[in-house]
């Protein structure tokens, strides 16, 4: 195992452990899983290609950041939903 110290702005750090603490997680544990996750993508190859490609351009557009903001969706999935 590695560790690696990343440095945020305040803000980023708040948003990053409201986020963990709403998913039962330290800020430390988030962090570590998502980049894990994001560079873990075995699974895209048991995909269509066209899906593939879809989701590529997905991950480049937030990349870009395009999309909406994660708290926007949480309050529109909420409001939906009545979580």
């Amino acid at each position: 195992m590695k560790t690696l110290i990343v440095t945020l702005t305040d803000e980023t750090a708040k948003k990053l452990a409201d986020h963990a603490a709403e998913n039962g997680k330290t800020a430390e544990e988030w962090a570590s899983s998502t980049i894990e996750d994001r560079y873990d993508d075995s699974w895209l190859a048991d995909l269509a290609p066209e899906d593939r490609a879809a989701i590529e351009e997905g991950w480049e557009e937030a990349e870009r950041g395009e999309g909406i903001p994660h708290e926007q969706v949480v309050a529109e999935m909420r409001q939906k939903f009545g979580w």
